[in-house]
């Protein structure tokens, strides 16, 4: 499977080997919709600021829990 991820032009030219394992500099993901007459098309799209080459693994951030009732 490909993942298509946008950076902007200011990151630079990317030159990785093919499979490379990355990391996505404040990544983001979106979506467009589209109202079609009975029914929505949907679009999905993931920018980031940079891509970098993985060089340890990486943790995904832990989201504080909220949902503490006292």
């Amino acid at each position: 499977m490909m993942i298509q991820v946008s950076i902007p032009a200011e990151a630079g030219v990317k030159d990785f080997k093919y499979n490379q394992i990355v990391t996505l500099v404040d990544p983001v993901i979106d979506t467009v919709a589209n109202a079609n007459f009975n029914r929505v098309e949907t679009s999905w799209y993931m920018k980031a600021k940079d891509l970098v080459i993985a060089t340890a693994p990486v943790k995904p951030q832990e989201k504080p829990n909220t949902n503490d009732k006292k």
